[in-house]
């Protein structure tokens, strides 16, 4: 188990369901969230100056 939504009550279980709860997620002002899930490997120790 990863964690647990407060809201729903239910256990997250998968990088899919957290993805897809936040995917469904609306603003009170109608702003609309879009997410997937990125599998792809990154290397490691990269540093990203400003």
């Amino acid at each position: 188990m990863i964690g647990h939504n407060p809201q729903t009550r239910q256990p997250l279980f998968s990088h899919e369901v957290v993805v897809n709860l936040i995917a469904g997620t609306t603003t009170r002002t109608g702003l609309k969230i879009e997410a997937e899930l990125d599998t792809n490997a990154y290397p490691q120790g990269i540093h990203v100056t400003d």
